[in-house]
């Protein structure tokens, strides 16, 4: 395995925390190492803390207890090194696709032949040839989902965030984007935390998937897939006896753990 680039070190989180009180746990003493180039989804009950555990690492919010460092720096912030994809694609309307895509680019100052050569590769590499000049209300979910991740891998994150991304989307579009996302992260060697409450989507995608329990979060099971080839399978994933095994394995874990909800993602 590549060597660590994520860590979580004890981390806890509160909210609604006074001097008197630390207010509603959302996490709880997280101890998480995630290797370069390593794609792990976390499963688990609503309101158990994984969108929290993602806004730690995207520097949104800080922990209230232990570390979280990326290449052993403590994240202070966000950062262009890791990168957010959220479940609703929050495009700007009054530009087109190419200006979505290339508007981090321009706000950090990069030369104007470079922002035009990134922007159309990855026009290409999404499948957004012929769409360039659309403006996102003209877009179907799918097309507005990849323009998303464009304009996040554009600018070369080392980190990926992806806060249930595909959700929304019909099952065809979103199997297309989970094909592209298994794309675009081999060919741009990055390392991606997704949050998922698809069980056959973790299966597909992940190197390693993390169930957390109900609020406050904590890691109650892992499942370690590297070496596990049947990406360019799909239906292995419900015909496998390993996978059927690991589906109903997770299914049992989050279900067990989901009779405490929370108010926090």
């Amino acid at each position: 395995m590549n060597e660590a680039l994520l860590q979580f070190d004890h981390v806890s989180v509160y909210y609604g925390q006074t001097a008197e009180d630390k207010g509603l746990q959302a996490l709880s003493d997280i101890n998480l190492t995630v290797a370069d180039g390593e794609c792990v989804c976390i499963l688990g009950p609503s309101g158990c803390g994984k969108s929290t555990l993602l806004n730690l690492v995207a520097g949104f919010l800080r922990p209230t207890e232990g570390r979280v460092t990326v290449d052993g720096t403590d994240v202070q912030g966000p950062g262009p090194e890791r990168g957010m994809v959220f479940q609703e694609p929050a495009l700007y309307n009054w530009l087109d696709v190419s200006g979505n895509i290339a508007f981090g680019l321009k706000m950090r100052g990069l030369p104007v032949a470079e922002i035009k050569e990134k922007t159309a590769r990855f026009v290409e590499l999404t499948g957004l040839s012929g769409f360039e000049h659309f403006p996102p209300y003209e877009l179907s979910g799918g097309m507005k989902q990849r323009v998303a991740l464009s304009r996040v891998l554009v600018g070369g994150p080392r980190v990926l965030l992806m806060d249930e991304p595909f959700s929304a989307l019909d099952p065809a579009t979103r199997q297309e984007m989970q094909d592209l996302l298994v794309t675009l992260r081999d060919d741009n060697r990055c390392t991606v935390l997704l949050v998922t409450h698809d069980v056959n989507e973790a299966l597909f995608l992940a190197d390693r998937i993390l169930v957390l329990s109900a609020r406050p979060g904590r890691v109650i099971d892992e499942m370690d897939l590297h070496g596990t080839v049947f990406r360019d399978r799909r239906s292995e994933i419900i015909e496998r006896s390993d996978m059927t095994a690991l589906h109903r394995r997770i299914m049992t874990a989050v279900t067990n753990h989901s009779s405490q909800r929370g108010d926090y993602g």
